[in-house]
């Protein structure tokens, strides 16, 4: 169904209000905080120590999203909890006018025929966001406000099928490391082993770092500690080294690798690529000796509680924490049998399974708004 076309900013405002002093703490968002439509982590912040991007304040039912190219990252501010936090100015922030409901507004920012259209206006040189002046070149399908409700009733039946299967995901997740802790918590405390080593002793960190700017590297994926989510494991959405304009040198991984972020220690960042890529400066690419340890127990060993108590020990720099290199290998710990880590694996298998139905159901609602606009 064809609806007519307004420009997004007559339809809502693009609020700038800036943080006024505070005191306390507040809860702070970046792009890196949200999962498509879900916050998946906040900070915590002063007015005094916080991040120069911290620098958007929000109201109830603003709607923001994130401005860089090939980022879908969405949030309906729905909550008097929400309207207190303070948002990147990555953020682009949105209030929906009289025209507008904001449940529509959300849903239209999260569909794939904005996105397209907004990625084709992104501009920059290090990093490709859209700007001030081609987001006054977006428009918006406006219905009437009996058809925006209609369209909103269908679509959040939809998006309480992918919520349902995104608790599915967060349950396996939370299964996964119940599960490791089960079976393998006895090799964790370390103190009366007499087995243990150093983690340095089965791992290793022998790959080159290369510039991105290399014609060779332009379609490898491009990891960094942002598109990590906290404590899981899991990648977020990414993008390709020709996307991001890329100078500094990165290094470079192979598929099984195991990337951790050496950067904020206490953010837990750990993942297992399934492809070849480089990774930002700040991560270390780790190659296990899979005779010894294989990746998938490696994965949880560096999410754990008790390596994760080590590296923040280890972290002073007050500024930037960060775990250097000769701590990451003089971690003492024991090891389990292959045989045992080989059950792990199996299980993370299962439960890569029931993520990759929850993404299905993510392009299922995608496809839906833009069959309805």
């Amino acid at each position: 169904m064809s609806y007519p076309l307004v420009p997004l900013l007559e339809a809502c405002n693009n609020s700038k209000s800036g943080i006024s002093p505070f005191k306390g703490e507040k809860q702070y968002l970046n792009t890196g905080n949200l999962d498509l439509d879900r916050v998946i982590s906040t900070e915590t912040i002063t007015y005094r120590n916080r991040p120069s991007r911290a620098n958007r304040s929000l109201k109830h039912d603003d709607v923001i999203f994130a401005k860089m190219q090939n980022t879908i990252k969405v949030l309906h501010i729905d909550s008097e909890e929400l309207s207190s936090y303070v948002v990147s100015t990555g953020f682009v922030v949105l209030h929906p006018t009289e025209k507008l409901y904001s449940k529509y507004l959300k849903y239209f920012l999260l569909s794939g025929q904005f996105n397209r259209k907004k990625d084709s206006l992104c501009n920059g040189a290090t990093q490709r966001a859209i700007n001030d002046t081609n987001l006054a070149k977006l428009k918006i399908p406006l219905p009437s406000f009996a058809e925006q409700k209609h369209i909103i009733e269908i679509l959040e039946k939809s998006d309480d099928l992918r919520k349902k299967r995104q608790e599915c995901v967060h349950i396996s997740d939370k299964f996964l490391e119940a599960s490791f802790y089960e079976m393998f918590s006895r090799y964790l405390n370390t103190g009366t082993q007499d087995k243990s080593i150093n983690l340095g002793d089965v791992i290793k960190i022998g790959r080159k770092i290369v510039d991105p700017r290399k014609p060779e590297y332009q379609k490898l994926p491009h990891i960094n500690g942002e598109v990590i989510e906290s404590k899981t494991g899991k990648l977020l959405q990414y993008k390709k080294i020709s996307e991001e304009n890329l100078i500094s040198g990165k290094f470079i991984f192979e598929q099984g690798d195991v990337l951790y972020n050496k950067i904020r220690p206490y953010l837990c960042k750990a993942a297992i690529p399934e492809f070849r890529g480089l990774c930002s400066a700040d991560m270390y690419p780790i190659t296990p000796e899979t005779s010894f340890v294989l990746p998938e127990y490696l994965l949880w060993l560096l999410l754990s509680d008790e390596f994760t108590a080590y590296a923040v020990k280890c972290s002073t720099r007050a500024r930037m924490p960060k775990l250097n290199r000769a701590e990451l290998f003089a971690f003492r710990t024991s090891l389990p049998p292959l045989s045992e880590q080989k059950k792990f694996a199996e299980l993370t298998q299962e439960c890569k399974k029931i993520k990759e139905k929850q993404q299905e159901s993510e392009n299922k609602l995608d496809i839906l708004f833009d069959s309805m606009i």
